[in-house]
């Protein structure tokens, strides 16, 4: 397992992105992102993850946190996102993945409302709020 996780808040306007998911008859949300696979750098971790998930190409503006979460062994490095391209979709490891009981569901959610959302990790979406 690699000690690297990427997570991007990518930003239009007022919304950011996020991934809704059900899983085991939880539902909540979460920044897209992934794992950084054997020598990959972060960035381009980075890259592939946001464009796998979502179907987006990104720039990064700039790394904001690195978080070390007590539900998650692996440093969690979290980039700014402002300017993207592409078709919004969700990519194929996610759509394999999809089942009654494990479901992903990309949307975009007013900024202002993201207090109102269960978020995980929870100290993160603490850190969105007092950024934006």
């Amino acid at each position: 397992m690699s000690a690297n996780r990427v997570s991007a808040i990518i930003i239009d306007g007022d919304k950011i992105l996020l991934i809704r998911r059900v899983k085991n008859l939880a539902e909540y949300y979460v920044l897209p992102g992934g794992s950084a696979e054997g020598n990959e750098s972060i960035l381009t971790a980075l890259s592939r993850e946001i464009k796998e998930e979502t179907g987006l190409s990104v720039i990064v503006e700039k790394e904001l946190w690195q978080i070390n979460s007590a539900q998650d062994p692996r440093t969690q490095h979290i980039f700014l996102i402002k300017q993207f391209e592409g078709i919004l979709r969700l990519g194929k490891p996610e759509i394999n993945r999809q089942s009654k009981n494990n479901q992903y569901h990309l949307e975009w959610h007013n900024i202002k409302e993201l207090s109102k959302l269960k978020f995980f990790p929870e100290e993160l979406k603490d850190k969105i709020i007092k950024l934006i």
